[in-house]
């Protein structure tokens, strides 16, 4: 997937008649890694947590337009083998998984989800889980691609806006 197509996503979301306009609080949902740092053997598979935190605002939807990740420390491990390509666990906080790959060689993941018409998000929960493999020793860096208020990168969409103030890396 493209970022265009994640850009006519993100507008698609933030713009969609069909949700109810909530009452929101501008630029305070998070995201974060769980955990956000860890040490591992070569060769062990663990599990890393991507939170979503909406800070008590309903939202129609999550863009992860990237997670970011060295892949010639991690190898992400494929959650559904019936689908080509990579995918990793997406939770069940919003029922509609519209993008769900990884770039096993730039090391990056695409993920998004949103609410069902007329039923938003409201809370603190798992987003999706993604289970790396650490196939080498190093450091590596998990970061989102994130800036407030543009939606081509990671966000969160409520009341028409991109309402993510701030994401917690991982190492």
């Amino acid at each position: 997937m493209t970022r265009a197509f994640v850009s006519i996503l993100c507008a698609a979301v933030l713009g969609a008649a069909a949700y109810p306009v909530p009452l929101y609080s501008a630029g305070s949902a998070t995201l974060s890694l769980s955990p956000a740092a860890g040490s591992y053997p070569m060769g062990a598979v663990f599990a890393v947590y991507v939170v979503l935190d909406t800070k008590g605002n309903a939202v129609y939807g999550v863009d992860i337009a990237y997670l970011n990740y060295n892949s010639s420390v991690l190898a992400v491990q494929d959650e559904d083998v019936s689908v080509a390509g990579v995918q990793i666990l997406a939770g069940s906080l919003m029922p509609d998984t519209v993008a769900n790959s990884v770039d096993v060689v730039r090391g990056r993941i695409l993920f998004s989800q949103v609410a069902a018409p007329n039923s938003l998000f409201t809370g603190q929960g798992t987003l999706a889980t993604i289970r790396f493999k650490a196939i080498t020793t190093g450091n590596a860096a998990v970061t989102f691609d994130f800036a407030p208020n543009i939606t081509a990168d990671t966000n969160v969409a409520a009341g028409g806006e991109d309402i993510l103030s701030a994401v917690e890396n991982g190492q």
